[in-house]
């Protein structure tokens, strides 16, 4: 039986006992992944892991535009720019 047809079942199964939406979906959860909670996603190092980024883009380009220095790629294009051709 390929398992699509088992949560399939399992399904119906939830929807025949009248549990809830919440609880059917809490139910494929532990059962998919058993590790936690789609609740989980918001908490811990996934936050960190989400902000971090963004963060330190932010602090790049504050720190570009207050300290007036060019950008790294913007330097090493000009350097290269004006190196002779061989």
């Amino acid at each position: 039986m390929p398992y699509s047809d088992r949560m399939r079942s399992e399904l119906a199964a939830n929807v025949d006992r009248g549990d809830s939406d919440d609880r059917t979906l809490q139910t494929f959860v532990e059962k998919i992944w058993p590790c936690g909670s789609a609740r989980s996603y918001d908490q811990g190092f996934n936050r960190v892991a989400w902000i971090m980024p963004f963060l330190a883009l932010a602090l790049g380009l504050l720190t570009t535009i207050f300290t007036g220095k060019t950008p790294l790629l913007a330097l090493s294009v000009s350097v290269f720019s004006s190196m002779p051709a061989r």
